[in-house]
């Protein structure tokens, strides 16, 4: 599905008529999806931990870090909106971080270091590789937003919300049940022995 698909489906939970092209269409909902669309999709991924946008960087040393505590700095890669896990390599995500504005600061200076977050590119055109029960809770989430601006029903808006927060449920579950390796990666259960 496409930004425009995930819109139409946005504007059919409205009762409006469907646009022609995301950004071309100049109607009001045109306008409004092109409007809404960008910061409800990139609020939607921030929201939960999504397999499908996951990506891990390899990113070299920045400048120093300002930070008194702190002895490294790197640059949050500009398409990681959320930064969920840092390595330095080793595997066992034991180094010391924090993410402070556009920098992470660690405790150590390794060469490079593995930044595990959550995906979402500068330019739209991704939505192809998102799974289906997510595209439907976007285009809820969505709804909601653009309710009150083309339909100023605040009724409306209530039963769309709930609709939107079981969508996002259905899809968080469809893709958190998703399988993974048993591999133990703490050696705690080791050192109890």
């Amino acid at each position: 599905m496409n930004a425009t698909g995930i819109c139409n489906l946005a504007l059919g939970y409205l009762g409006q008529n469907p646009i022609s092209t995301l950004g071309v269409d100049t109607s009001t909902a045109g306008k409004l999806c092109s409007a809404f669309y960008p910061g409800a999709k990139r609020a939607l991924l921030e929201s939960r931990n999504w397999t499908f946008s996951k990506k891990v960087w390899a990113v070299t040393p920045a400048a120093a870090p300002t930070h008194p505590v702190w002895v490294g700095a790197y640059a949050v890669p500009a398409e990681c909106m959320r930064v969920q896990r840092v390595d330095d390599g080793s595997g066992d995500y034991r180094l010391g971080w924090e993410r402070i504005g556009a920098q992470i600061l660690t405790d150590d200076t390794p060469a490079t270091i593995y930044v595990e977050g959550v995906y979402c590119p500068a330019a739209d055109g991704d939505e192809a590789g998102y799974p289906q029960a997510f595209c439907f809770a976007l285009a809820a989430h969505l709804a909601t937003e653009l309710c009150i601006p083309l339909t100023e029903n605040a009724t409306l808006w209530t039963a769309l919300l709930k609709v939107s927060e079981l969508k996002v449920r259905e899809a968080s579950g469809s893709d958190g049940s998703q399988g993974r390796s048993e591999f133990i990666r703490s050696d705690s259960l080791a050192r109890r022995r």
